[in-house]
C-alpha cells in the first residue's frame, strides 16, 4: 500500500436524504486541519 502524506479520503457511507461517496481532502498535520484538495489540472506550472 502506498502512503500519501498530506492527503485524506473521507468516506460518506450513510447520509439521510443526501449523496454518499468519497471526498478527497488535504490534511495539515501541524494544525490537525482538513481543507479542500487542489485539483492538479488547475495548478500553475
Amino acid at each position: 500500500m502506498d502512503k500519501a502524506f498530506g492527503k485524506a479520503d473521507v468516506i460518506i457511507a450513510k447520509q439521510r436524504h443526501g449523496p454518499t461517496g468519497t471526498v478527497h481532502l488535504a490534511f495539515q498535520s501541524d494544525f490537525t486541519r482538513f481543507s479542500d484538495l487542489a485539483d492538479s489540472d488547475y495548478l500553475p506550472e
